[in-house]
């Protein structure tokens, strides 16, 4: 399957986009994200938002694994499968020290979730674990399974005075 500008899609999740489709001013917007991605291709005309959603966060997972793909994973996988809503709390982009975190989950143990897309680089992870492991009790790298191989190797290498008992990788 063709997606031109698959990153546009990334655009269909964003606070941004329900905040129109709140105001129901997503029409238009949603119909230049069909045209330039070509998405309405595979999609009928008649389609209803839902239905385009859908196709689209299934091309993300497929071909365009961006971070919402993860953290979409990451809440249904561990937090709705695992958790109890009434005693979780979920944020996201939670600043500790010099890093950002992708999620947090709090229930009794506090949680670091730092997902490393398809598109992301490596180059701050270790100051990023090293950052969360002063502040959270579990950290947890959550990656597809090429950039799962290299950081298994690079925790190895370079993480030996981090609490390795702490640090789980996960690749999906």
């Amino acid at each position: 399957m063709r997606i031109k500008h698959p990153e546009l899609l990334a655009s269909l999740f964003t606070n941004s986009f329900v905040s129109k489709m709140i105001e129901a001013k997503h029409g238009s917007y949603l119909n230049t994200i069909l045209k330039q991605t070509e998405l309405f291709r595979l999609v009928k005309r008649s389609s209803t938002v839902e239905k385009i959603l859908t196709n689209a966060f299934g091309f993300l997972t497929e071909y365009h694994r961006c971070e919402y793909v993860f953290k979409s994973a990451i809440v249904n996988e561990l937090l709705l499968a695992r958790h109890s809503l009434k005693d979780t709390v979920y944020l996201t982009e939670f600043r500790s020290y010099s890093s950002k975190a992708d999620v947090v989950i709090l229930n009794g143990t506090s949680s670091v979730y730092e997902i490393k897309s398809d598109l992301d680089s490596l180059s701050r992870i270790v100051s990023q674990v090293a950052s969360y492991q002063r502040v959270f009790e579990f950290v947890h790298v959550v990656c597809n399974n090429k950039i799962y191989q290299v950081l298994k190797m690079l925790f190895l290498i370079q993480l030996v005075s981090l609490n390795f008992e702490r640090i789980k990788l996960y690749a999906l």
